[in-house]
């Protein structure tokens, strides 16, 4: 996205470029070489690794306290 002005509020959803997909597990991979493409992962500011990266909703397995 080269503004990321669009990021806030949610606006970079409707751009041609965007595709939102849901789901439980998720596996997202590099196009191509993934030594070249293997682009960063970023999650709430840490930075665990790198693409290609499998995401997985596990139920009951995080306790949120109010």
């Amino acid at each position: 996205i080269r503004d990321i002005r669009l990021l806030y509020g949610g606006r970079h959803r409707n751009h041609p470029a965007i595709t939102i997909l849901r789901g439980r597990k998720v596996l997202v991979e590099p196009l191509g070489d993934a030594e070249k493409n293997g682009a960063l992962v970023d999650i709430d500011g840490e930075s665990p690794g790198r693409i290609p990266a499998t995401f997985e909703i596990l139920p009951g397995a995080l306790t949120l306290r109010g």
